[in-house]
């Protein structure tokens, strides 16, 4: 019997294949790319994919407040309230997604909130660190996502307060407080980070006020 041979439909031949000319492109050109283009095709783009990511969406929504930190602040708080009254609970499985969401927060309140209010920064920041323990509760912690992103809301907190106006008596003594009502010690970056971020003044007060209490 003779034997049949099929090629498959899905396999081109070699001579097909070198004819399938794919155009050269550079991430590394992209930017420029992109600075290029009009107006108008820009926002049918931002458009389009507003349309079908919510990312995308809600970004261009808070670029709509950028002029206006409160109430930019308040689209923030927002998806605090949804952690904070949050009830579902995420095994090792999903933690590590849930922790990303988090910490994509606090990159978000930095660049867009810190640049223009750092005190609605900071005030974003604490909201953040006073729910660490409803985090905590919610979650299968053993790979230490959530620590990492309590970390995270810790240094805006330092970043933010560097860049805010003090209170009379300097922002020692807001940071002990929080330290002090640290259950998980997700907190200690308060006090590891603060000399490198808001210097060594704000260090010796802190420093001074640790030994006033025999800590």
């Amino acid at each position: 019997m003779t034997s049949l041979r099929y090629r498959s439909l899905f396999r081109p031949s070699s001579s097909a294949r070198q004819e399938i000319n794919v155009p050269n492109t550079s991430e590394s050109d992209l930017p420029h790319f992109v600075r290029g283009l009009d107006a108008a095709t820009l926002a049918t783009v931002l458009l389009d994919l507003a349309a079908d990511h919510d990312v995308v969406r809600e970004r261009l929504l808070r670029l709509q407040l950028r002029d206006d930190p409160a109430r930019l602040a308040v689209r923030f708080r927002a998806r605090l309230d949804a952690w904070r009254n949050e009830t579902e609970y995420h095994d090792w499985r999903r933690v590590g997604a849930y922790a990303a969401g988090i910490e994509q927060w606090v990159f978000e309140v930095e660049k867009e909130v810190l640049p223009v209010d750092p005190s609605q920064a900071r005030q974003l920041a604490e909201a953040l660190i006073e729910i660490d323990g409803k985090l905590f509760e919610s979650v299968d912690d053993s790979g230490n996502d959530i620590g990492q992103a309590i970390g995270a809301a810790c240094r805006l907190w330092l970043r933010a307060a560097a860049d805010d106006l003090p209170p009379e008596d300097g922002w020692a003594d807001q940071l002990i407080a929080l330290v002090d009502a640290d259950q998980y010690g997700a907190r200690q970056t308060l006090l590891d980070d603060a000399e490198e971020v808001m210097g060594p003044v704000v260090q010796a007060a802190i420093r001074d006020r640790l030994e006033r209490r025999g800590r």
